[in-house]
């Protein structure tokens, strides 16, 4: 890809860790300081992508049996293709943050260990969906399978749960213990986030990684003039 000037920062989980509410601090907290950033998520921030979220979660397709684990892959696959050349690539070239909600780590976690999917699978089309997109920073924000769903969330389908998060808990462990084997194995880049904390105190951890990564590698970022 052209140079980067930008930065790249995703936060994953489990269903429910928090996400949402830190991402949303996070930006705030860096706007206020004058960087230039965007928010987008994954699967989404494109029309293609925002599409294929539809067919992923909504829980109707479970019914069907439609979509096996390959199938699901692809489907994130092709959705990352899009996000990655429309949203992260420009992103990056005009030097903002990009906060995501979610990139290709899911797939590790979700594909690879919820669904079994052979890893150097996962890895090898998410390298390819990417298109050289990596992120400079990711956070696993961290919390108990069962504490996780007792704190619930806001559910895209009024009708309960979507088709990921109807999953048993079981597979929902699986996912958890495939992002702790993401900060085992990728500790210059992942960063665990240990999220029993009071909302404060994790967004305070986040902020301290985030604001050393752009110390190191943010000289060329874009800055907003304060009105």
């Amino acid at each position: 890809m052209p140079e980067r000037k930008g930065l790249f920062i995703t936060l994953e989980g489990i269903e429910h860790c928090g996400k949402s509410t830190q991402i949303k601090k996070l930006q705030q907290y860096l706007q206020e300081k004058g960087y230039q950033v965007e928010y987008s998520r994954e699967p989404g921030g494109t029309k293609v992508g925002n599409q294929i979220r539809g067919v992923l979660l909504n829980p109707n397709n479970a019914a069907a049996g439609e979509i096996d684990g390959l199938t699901e892959l692809f489907l994130f696959e092709t959705a990352r293709s899009a996000f990655s050349r429309t949203i992260v690539q420009p992103a990056l070239e005009k030097g903002s943050i990009l906060l995501s909600d979610r990139y290709y780590d899911s797939s590790i976690a979700y594909q690879g260990f919820m669904r079994g999917i052979d890893l150097d699978i996962v890895n090898t089309l998410n390298r390819i969906a990417s298109r050289g997109c990596v992120p400079d920073l990711t956070f696993v924000l961290d919390l108990s399978v069962q504490e996780a769903f007792k704190r619930g969330g806001n559910n895209e389908f009024v009708d309960g749960h979507d088709r990921i998060e109807g999953e048993p808990l079981e597979k929902h462990e699986k996912v958890r213990q495939g992002y702790l084997w993401l900060v085992k194995h990728e500790p210059e880049r992942v960063r665990h986030i240990y999220a029993q904390k009071t909302t404060e105190e994790v967004h305070e951890d986040i902020v301290k990684h985030a604001e050393k990564l752009i110390a190191e590698k943010g000289k060329n970022l874009a800055r907003v003039e304060k009105k």
